[in-house]
């Protein structure tokens, strides 16, 4: 049993064999009458392998194998074949195997190969999917017969900037994370009812209809906001325009929304989730349904420093501002606008829904269609 390991072998490794053989020569070709006619049909070593492999602690199948890949004809006085011999250099060793690798590369891709695969994953990129996803429902499609093959999300970031695909680029990939976190702070008093009593069965999303709500900032000249309602199990999204950000405000817009059967109290929302912000300071008020007192909501508050807490509506206003970054002025835009833009993220497809996307997961959980 051989010993050592193989591994390809290295430049310094590449140097120093070169080193030992000091330009040398170490093959002889032996010629013969092949189907091409006169042509090498072995090769005779002109070198003890046996002691090069000792020393660079290889096997001799790849000392052989390198001393083949780097060889280069040797200048004699008799310029007949039956004279020729060659010698070794690690840089044409070095440039044979890239040419080698580089070939590969140039052979024909999946996404290349498969038509049907190409405009699925094209289709899925100007919808603004993640890599992710389209690798996830490409198994979904698959199985439906709508693409001839699966594809892995390792072979699509494999796809990235690659001068034969010209599909997938940076701008395709998910925004990076940013670790900076806030030191925590309990001394603030707690309004209302804290998060560490909410029911068990809420925190892990074993039921229909609790929802995360926060609120996102627009340019502070104009004033205008966005407040955004996220539900827990269905990873539904939602966002209107709001002026201000006082508590009276937010109490009319959830009421609203109640008048027009976007939430409906004790059916398709149960519980809402805040933080400690002073425009959700008017919780005992928009708890209320309008039309029946036994369907009033639940409503839990975040500790302080704490808005991982309510990761969801978190994420979702992440979302929001890869649109609408910080600072944008919400009142040169309508609503409707804002409707299309939150169309498109509730339609990514999820890899904790299974690879379907939000709006079809609420349609499946809820007595009410998602309109939007």
């Amino acid at each position: 049993m051989n010993k050592y390991y193989y591994k390809h072998i290295s430049n310094w490794e590449r140097r120093k064999l070169q080193s030992l053989i000091c330009n040398k020569p170490i093959l002889k070709p032996i010629f013969g009458t092949t189907d091409h006619g006169w042509n090498i049909v072995n090769w005779k070593w002109l070198i003890d392998i046996n002691s090069l492999a000792f020393q660079l602690k290889r096997s001799r199948k790849t000392i052989k194998r390198e001393l083949l890949n780097g060889r280069y004809e040797t200048l004699t006085n008799n310029i007949s074949k039956i004279a020729l011999t060659f010698s070794y250099s690690a840089d044409i060793s070095r440039f044979n195997r890239i040419k080698k690798y580089k070939s590969k590369n140039k052979q024909k891709t999946k996404i290349l190969k498969f038509e049907k695969l190409r405009e699925f994953i094209k289709n899925e990129l100007n919808n603004k999917q993640s890599l992710k996803a389209i690798a996830g429902r490409s198994k979904l499609a698959y199985l439906n017969g709508e693409i001839e093959q699966p594809i892995s999300v390792m072979t699509l970031y494999s796809y990235i900037n690659n001068e034969n695909v010209l599909l997938i680029n940076h701008s395709h990939l998910k925004r990076k994370r940013k670790h900076k976190y806030r030191t925590r702070n309990y001394s603030k008093r707690q309004n209302g009812v804290s998060i560490s009593e909410r029911p068990e069965y809420i925190n892990q999303n074993k039921e229909f209809g609790h929802w995360e709500m926060d609120l996102v900032i627009g340019n502070k000249k104009s004033n205008v906001n966005l407040l955004t309602l996220y539900e827990r199990k269905s990873k539904i999204g939602m966002a209107i325009k709001i002026y201000g950000k006082e508590a009276k405000t937010i109490t009319k817009t959830l009421r609203y929304l109640q008048s027009v059967d976007k939430l409906i109290y004790g059916v398709n929302i149960k519980s809402i989730t805040t933080d400690n912000g002073s425009e959700f300071y008017d919780w005992k008020r928009f708890k209320r349904s309008i039309y029946n007192a036994k369907d009033d909501i639940n409503v839990y508050f975040c500790h302080s420093y704490a808005s991982w807490e309510k990761g969801g509506v978190e994420n979702f206003n992440g979302l929001i501002r890869k649109i609408y970054p910080k600072g944008f002025d919400f009142s040169i835009v309508s609503q409707d606008e804002i409707d299309n833009e939150i169309k498109k993220i509730n339609e990514i497809y999820r890899e904790t829904l299974g690879f379907h996307s939000a709006k079809e997961r609420y349609n499946e959980l809820s007595l009410i269609n998602w309109a939007l």
